[in-house]
C-alpha cells in the first residue's frame, strides 16, 4: 500500500533529527509497530519500479545473532537490539541506489516512531545472513538495520565518541558549498545556495544523508534546468559498491522534501542519457552519473516552512 501524505510528512521531518543508534534499551517492540515499520519499506517510494525488493523482519535477535555466529558488526558494534530487518533485492542494474532509496524511507518512519535504527552494510556475513532469510537465486542482501528502542548514553555513547576519533572529519559534514556546483563541476554554486528555495532544502536534506563511514560520496551539479547527482566510486572495490546505496539514500531525502513542498519529483535515469552529461559537464572519470531530476520554476520558489530543516545538525551522519 502506498505512503499516505501523513506518512510522507513525517518522514520528512525525521530526516533533520535521525542518527544512528547502537545502543538499546532493553524490552522488545511491539509486534504491531514492527509490522508497521515493514509496511512503510513495502509501500515505499521506488527509484526503479521493475526491481524486486523484500524485508525480512527478525523478530528474536539473540537467536538470529547466534546462528549468525555470536555478533554483527557494523560501524561497530550493536548493543542490545531486540530486531534486525534485512533488506533483499534483486541483483540487476540500479539495485543498490534503488535500496538506498526504499530502505532509507522505512528508516525514517521508523525514526519518526521514535524507534532506533542503523545502517549496516558490511562486517557481516552476506552468505550466512542470506540462507538464514532464504535468498532466491538471483538476489542479494543488501543491508540491514537493528531496531529497537534507543538507550540514552551508556556504552554506545563512549563507543560513538572512540570511533569518531577514527573516521574523516571525525562525523563532520561538509558543507553545501563543497557538494553543489553551478553550471559545471567544481564551478562555485554561489547564490543558489543563499536563496531559501525548494530546492535549496531538498540538497540540505541530501547534505542530511547517513553515508558509509562519513564519506558522503555525493555531489550535485545546478543547470539551467536539472540538478545532476553523482556518486565517487572508490579506488578500490570492496563488496558491494556501497557509494551507490549512498547516494541512493541521499537521493531519496532529496525526493521527499520535494514531495512535501508539492512537487513530484521524475528521476531520469537511462545511463545512456546521462552519459553525455560528463563531457558536457566536465564531470570527472572516477564519478558515476547517477540521474537527474528536471527543474522547473516550482523549484525556486521560496521553501514552505514546514520542510526547511527544524532540528541541529546532528555531527553523526555515518552508518
Amino acid at each position: 500500500m502506498p505512503l499516505t501524505s501523513e506518512q510522507l510528512s513525517a518522514m520528512t521531518a525525521a530526516i533533520w533529527r535521525r542518527v544512528s543508534v547502537r545502543s538499546y534499551k532493553d524490552g522488545r517492540v511491539p509486534v504491531e509497530t514492527l509490522v508497521e515499520v515493514l509496511r512503510a519499506g513495502e509501500g515505499a517510494i521506488p527509484l526503479w519500479p521493475h526491481i524486486p525488493v523484500r524485508f525480512v523482519l527478525v523478530e528474536d535477535a539473540d537467536a538470529f545473532l547466534q546462528e549468525h555466529g555470536g555478533t554483527l558488526l557494523g560501524y561497530g558494534r550493536i548493543l542490545g537490539a531486540p530486531h534486525f530487518i534485512v533488506a533483499v533485492s534483486e541483483m540487476t542494474a540500479g539495485y543498490m541506489e534503488n535500496m538506498g532509496f526504499r530502505m532509507e524511507q522505512m528508516i525514517l518512519y521508523a525514526t519518526a516512531l521514535g524507534l532506533g535504527t542503523c545502517w549496516m552494510g558490511g562486517f557481516y556475513s552476506r552468505e550466512r545472513v542470506g540462507h538464514l532469510v532464504g535468498l532466491a537465486k538471483d538476489e542479494q542482501v543488501v543491508a540491514l538495520t537493528p531496531v529497537g528502542w534507543p538507550a540514552a548514553g551508556g556504552p554506545g555513547r563512549l563507543l560513538d565518541k572512540t570511533l569518531k576519533a577514527f573516521v574523516p572529519d571525525r562525523g563532520g559534514r561538509k558543507p553545501l558549498e563543497r557538494l553543489v556546483f553551478a553550471g559545471r563541476w567544481d564551478a562555485p554554486a554561489g547564490q543558489l545556495l543563499t536563496q531559501r528555495s525548494v530546492l535549496h532544502a531538498t540538497l540540505e536534506a541530501a547534505r542530511r544523508a547517513p553515508s558509509w563511514r562519513n564519506t558522503q560520496p555525493w555531489r550535485f551539479i545546478i543547470t539551467d534546468d536539472a540538478l545532476v547527482v553523482t556518486a565517487s566510486r572508490p579506488a578500490e572495490q570492496i563488496g558491494l559498491p556501497y557509494y551507490r546505496l549512498d547516494a541512493g539514500i541521499a537521493m531519496s531525502h532529496i525526493s521527499l522534501v520535494a514531495v512535501c513542498a508539492g512537487i513530484q519529483p521524475a528521476w531520469m535515469l537511462d545511463p545512456e542519457r546521462q552519459a553525455g552529461l560528463r563531457a558536457d559537464l566536465a564531470i570527472p572519470g572516477h564519478y558515476d552519473i547517477l540521474g537527474s531530476l528536471r527543474l522547473d520554476e516550482r523549484w525556486h520558489m521560496p521553501a514552505p516552512a514546514e520542510i526547511m530543516a527544524r532540528e541541529p545538525d546532528h555531527a553523526d551522519t555515518r552508518r
